[in-house]
């Protein structure tokens, strides 16, 4: 006999609060801005190694760095015992409740992952960052608030297998 059968009732009433990491969307955000950067002053006709090898690397690192920490603490979600409160392409911070899920897609950009989740009711996508500081925390939480067959629960299922 065992002592939980599969039918029983999980209740979570925890709440997260979730912000980006630093290390991945920094490398993402320097790469291409000294890439930019660099063949910009090339196109140009600077051949400066000094302004090619040290200044352009620092300026644009110091910038992307600055950058992405303003994002940071800008853009921070929520995950609840209500749903998922998180932002959409254009920045604009919706709430979904785990109910009105109704399909969730992975999607890389620039070897960033994010999850777009479509709900009930809203007319874009919520986009789900999964490079946090506190992944594993992130993925617990959720798998707390959904069974198996709810869409973000597949999703992540099939991420990690």
């Amino acid at each position: 006999m065992a002592l939980i059968d599969e039918d029983y009732l999980r209740i979570s009433l925890r709440t997260e609060e979730f912000r980006i990491s630093f290390e991945e969307p920094f490398r993402v955000v320097f790469g291409l801005a000294v890439i930019g950067a660099v063949s910009g002053f090339l196109l140009q006709g600077v051949s400066n190694y000094v302004v090619l090898g040290l200044f352009v690397p620092l300026v644009t690192g110091g910038m992307s760095a600055a950058g992405i920490e303003i994002l940071r603490r800008r853009y921070k979600f929520q995950i609840g015992p209500e749903g998922i409160s998180c932002y959409n392409f254009w920045g604009l911070k919706r709430t979904i409740p785990w109910g009105g899920i109704e399909a969730v897609r992975p999607f890389r950009m620039f070897g960033l992952e994010y999850l777009r989740i479509e709900a009930t009711g809203l007319r874009s996508d919520i986009w789900l960052p999964m490079f946090v500081d506190h992944e594993p925390v992130l993925t617990d939480l959720i798998f707390a608030h959904v069974n198996d067959p709810h869409p973000l629960a597949t999703c992540l299922a099939r991420r990690a297998g």
